[in-house]
């Protein structure tokens, strides 16, 4: 009779463990459904409170400013581009400046010594 109750006991405690055990999961699976349910529904909020207008709005927002920007940029390379232009043609002529200096005083010493050579050679001294 102690060994039939001692069974019984085993019994009760192993189907009550694997009732429990299942009762935990199907709680368990409940709760994963009810927060599926729960993210689906938010999902669907945020999507109706996005409206494709105010959507379109703020990327055409966007890419008006970004073309403002580069307009912007492309501008100031261009005004760069000139003033290193500029400054290329300014640096070329101020150092041509002294060659063509000394090749003209080099003309008119040169004008000088033929006139000077002229005077001596054909109306003498």
């Amino acid at each position: 009779k102690m060994v039939k109750e001692a069974a019984a006991q085993q019994m009760a405690h192993t189907y009550s463990t694997t009732d429990f055990h299942a009762k935990q999961e199907e709680a368990l699976a409940h709760e994963k459904a009810w927060y599926h349910q729960e993210i689906d529904r938010i999902l669907q909020e945020k999507l109706t409170e996005i409206e494709p207008k105010t959507l379109k709005g703020a990327v055409t927002d966007q890419l008006k400013q970004q073309l403002a920007d580069l307009e912007h940029q492309q501008a100031e390379f261009e005004a760069t581009v000139e003033r290193a232009k500029s400054t290329g043609n300014r640096q070329f002529w101020q150092s041509l400046i002294p060659v063509l200096a000394g090749t003209s005083v080099c003309l008119l010493l040169v004008a000088v010594i033929f006139f000077v050579l002229e005077k001596l050679i054909y109306q003498g001294l």
